[in-house]
């Protein structure tokens, strides 16, 4: 639910973990990825341990949201993060956060 993490037994219905992050904007969904998670947000990318303890963040130049209303501003394939933001310049990161490719757009 934005900047705070629940999660919940589904069997019992019982809250197991309630945890807070420090961010700047809205984050929308989390994956599992890489053996652990990844949250969608924004302004940044975050990873998770398995623990739920923020292990990378990545940002782009703008909001990872597109101004075309395509929803495809974020996919996860393989073992590959990539992202378009609101100028469509699309950004490819590794499961490390590393950045494999940027391709800039000239809707800037």
């Amino acid at each position: 639910m934005d900047d705070i993490l629940y999660v919940f037994n589904v069997n019992t219905g019982h809250l197991i973990l309630q945890k807070h992050y420090d961010q700047f904007c809205t984050y929308f969904e989390i994956y599992p990825f890489d053996d652990a998670y990844v949250i969608y947000g924004e302004c940044e990318i975050v990873k998770l341990n398995r623990d739920y303890e923020i292990e990378r963040r990545f940002s782009g130049c703008d909001i990872f949201v597109r101004r075309s209303g395509d929803d495809n501003a974020f996919m996860i394939n393989g073992d590959t993060i990539q992202l378009f933001d609101f100028y469509d310049n699309y950004y490819e990161i590794d499961k490390n956060g590393k950045l494999i490719k940027e391709i800039l757009s000239n809707n800037e």
